[in-house]
């Protein structure tokens, strides 16, 4: 397995009102890594729809502890860490949207999870005791000239 080097570990409490230093934080850490711009917004884009899941939906808008860690890889893989105690959720498992279908027709739900996946190359998760642990990574695609 390629060398993990970290930039930036967080610790901090999933509410909304925390996203925006949260998010400038993070963007510093991967634009300071060379992340190019392509990456670093879908990195933002995947970063804001995780936390924000996480504080709604996990926390149920009353905040609770998450870790967000980000880090490097060899080749300038991206990886972002972002652990909680909320229930256990798996994302791997959520069932991929019907786009196709007329949105009134369409189960709520889902689509920020399918924004996660699409948006990351790669998508881990595991329950560690009482946390959810979620890695999801990220590399220059085409567009990008950066990392």
């Amino acid at each position: 397995m390629a060398e993990r080097v970290v930039l930036l570990r967080l610790e901090t409490t999933a509410l909304v009102s925390a996203l925006p230093e949260l998010r400038a934080r993070v963007m510093a850490a991967a634009g300071a890594a060379g992340a190019g711009d392509e990456l670093q917004q879908r990195l933002e884009l995947v970063l804001e729809e995780a936390v924000m899941n996480t504080a709604l939906h996990g926390y149920a808008g009353a905040g609770g502890p998450i870790l967000v860690e980000l880090a490097t890889r060899e080749g300038g893989e991206l990886e972002l860490l972002l652990s909680d105690q909320a229930g256990s959720f798996d994302p791997r498992v959520v069932p991929t949207p019907q786009l196709s279908q007329p949105l009134d027709q369409r189960p709520v739900g889902g689509l920020g999870v399918h924004l996660i996946r699409t948006m990351s190359d790669g998508i881990r998760y595991r329950r560690d005791g009482e946390r959810n642990v979620l890695v999801l990574t990220f590399r220059a695609r085409r567009s990008d000239t950066g990392c």
